[in-house]
């Protein structure tokens, strides 16, 4: 959901936004932190800065890269998270006591079958920040910069290792998104349960990429979520898929799966369908199908991801149905949680029409609270 990604002791999480005069009543959590209100106007180009009013929010961009045959896929999320108001964080004139910066990194080698990945964890300070007002997040020398708050262009820089260096032009060739009817994202029926959302879904790609030593000249097609709330899941809910997918034909998708225990998926989960003209129609839990086919378990943690899986239901603009199957390039894509966070799934896939046996198109997937329940650390 959009965007990845957060969980265990790390205290983070995924998938729109806010600002702007507001004449409704604020409402707070228990904790004092601000939720998000139902048809607030947002201002922009301020929107895209950060909001610590909120517990947390993340800017979580995917993408596909080629260099001539050479397909590569990747992540950048960057991460706030707030203290608790009644925290104890030790305050130094360096470092602030308010906000904690969590990031993480990928690369897929799709053609060799590897899979690079970092994890980062900061306090607000001189190696960690996100600026409020304008687009402006770093951790480290990985920074993600709007340039231009006229054509909306962003510059993505991040490294993984030593190994990999990318240094990205993002460039939005449709307007920005929305989700939520009144303006809130919801996950799950509890009301604090919602977020603003937004999303770039057609970023034109462009820049050099370096892995291992070798320099690419790459571009493609990336998608790009900016999150915020202070609460995110529902009390029974324990995870999520979630999946961004671009169609040959210009069409995109966005769907997730908010699961209940035992995998039955929350009624508010959402299949969501663009037209070439960014317009969107909405499906909810009741009318279309996530069907998991195909498992990977991984060595280094032990999980057992569904990485294979099948979309169906009636097609919401044209009535007719659709048969789905996303699988992934290769299954070895986990962001294990070195950090002391629970680890997930995160990996570039191909999307096939199972009426045709076709490829028609290239997707991003997220598979989270496979390890452990995430339900507990969101609150």
């Amino acid at each position: 959901m959009g965007r990845a990604v957060y969980f265990g002791v790390l205290w983070f999480l995924k998938v729109l936004v806010l600002g702007g005069e507001d004449n409704s009543v604020a409402r707070y959590t228990e904790q004092g932190f601000r939720l998000p209100e139902p048809n607030r106007e947002l201002p922009f180009p301020e929107t895209h800065g950060s909001h610590p009013e909120y517990l947390f929010e993340w800017w979580y961009i995917t993408g596909h890269l080629f260099a001539g045959d050479r397909r590569f896929g990747y992540q950048a999320t960057f991460f706030r998270r707030a203290y608790p108001k009644d925290g104890k964080a030790a305050v130094s004139p360096e470092f602030g006591a308010d906000q904690l910066y969590l990031a993480h990194m990928a690369l897929s080698d799709v053609e060799n079958e590897t899979f690079y990945f970092e994890e980062r964890l900061n306090r607000d300070g001189w190696d960690a920040s996100a600026e409020e007002g304008h687009m402006d997040v770093r951790n480290g020398n990985w920074s993600l910069v709007m340039t231009d708050p006229e054509t909306e262009e962003m510059l993505l820089h991040f490294t993984v290792r030593g190994e990999v260096e990318a240094k990205l032009s993002l460039q939005p060739e449709r307007l920005l998104v929305r989700f939520g009817e009144d303006g809130l994202s919801r996950k799950g029926e509890d009301s604090e349960a919602v977020s603003y959302y937004l999303s770039f879904t057609h970023l034109r790609s462009e820049g050099t990429l370096i892995v291992e030593g070798v320099e690419f000249d790459v571009e493609g097609l990336s998608w790009m979520d900016h999150e915020i709330a202070s609460r995110q899941l529902g009390e029974d809910l324990e995870g999520w898929d979630w999946m961004a997918v671009h169609f040959d034909d210009g069409s995109a998708l966005k769907a997730y799966q908010l699961r209940q225990p035992g995998g039955s998926p929350d009624p508010w989960s959402a299949f969501i369908w663009f037209d070439e003209e960014n317009q969107k129609t909405t499906l909810y839990a009741e009318d279309f199908e996530w069907r998991r086919v195909g498992y990977w378990e991984s060595s280094q943690t032990g999980t057992r991801y569904p990485v294979e899986v099948e979309l169906s239901g009636d097609h919401p603009v044209n009535g007719k149905p659709f048969n789905l199957r996303i699988e992934p390039y290769f299954p070895e894509q986990e962001i294990t949680g070195e950090l002391g966070g629970t680890g997930y799934w995160e990996g570039a896939c191909r999307v096939i029409d199972l009426l045709t046996g076709k490829t028609i198109g290239q997707a991003y997937m997220e598979l989270v609270g496979y390890q452990a329940p995430v339900s507990a650390t969101l609150r």
